[in-house]
């Protein structure tokens, strides 16, 4: 016999919830997968694991001396000196100048060092900014106003909230990715795929 299109309705609104629509996907442990790339990383040198990190945010921090500066600073909660070539008109050898940044978080784990530098980085790429200046690098981890100009001219201004200083108020990071709009599977996809490249280092003595 067949049905009329109300009669499947009513029929799918009187069914149990865990018949009538597929099961959520599980939330995302983010903490556990910090945990397990901390655990991977404790077998292996500080020096080589903060090599591995900083790989993936070359462009976030405008090298990769800066990306593994940061990386450091992040973990043992000092301040890290990050250096920038001006741009000139002129040829030659371009001045440099340098930028120092303290994180408030203290001292992080390998893998919540990764997970900070993940936010921050999709943060400034949702806002336009791919190459940030260390002015939009620290917004994105210390809060502050980040302007783009578009290709018509115009002028927009976003307002990040800073990885770092929610970090340090208590937020999870599950309520910090909730915060700046950031999805977690991508960041916990980097963190499995992080933890492989440490896995594959030699084990420390």
């Amino acid at each position: 016999m067949r049905r009329t299109t109300s009669s499947v309705l009513a029929a799918a609104i009187a069914m149990p919830l865990s018949l009538s629509a597929p099961a959520r996907a599980s939330t995302i442990d983010i903490e556990s997968l910090a945990a397990s790339l901390d655990e991977a990383a404790s077998l292996r040198a500080d020096a080589l694991v903060a090599g591995k990190i900083a790989s993936s945010f070359t462009l976030l921090a405008g090298s990769q001396s800066n990306a593994l500066a940061l990386a450091n600073a992040l973990r043992g909660g000092t301040r890290a000196t990050l250096s920038y070539a001006e741009s000139t008109a002129s040829a030659g050898t371009p001045a440099m100048r340098s930028a120092t940044y303290e994180p408030p978080t203290g001292t992080m784990g390998w893998g919540h060092v990764k997970i900070a530098l993940a936010l921050a980085q999709d943060c400034l790429a949702r806002a336009g900014i791919a190459r940030p200046t260390a002015a939009e690098l620290l917004a994105s981890l210390d809060g502050g106003d980040v302007t783009v100009k578009g290709a018509d001219g115009s002028e927009v201004t976003t307002g990040l909230q800073g990885v770092l200083r929610m970090r340090s108020a208590g937020m999870s990071w599950g309520q910090i990715s909730r915060a700046t709009g950031t999805k977690l599977g991508p960041v916990a996809s980097g963190l499995k795929y992080t933890q492989g490249k440490i896995v594959a280092l030699p084990a420390s003595s």
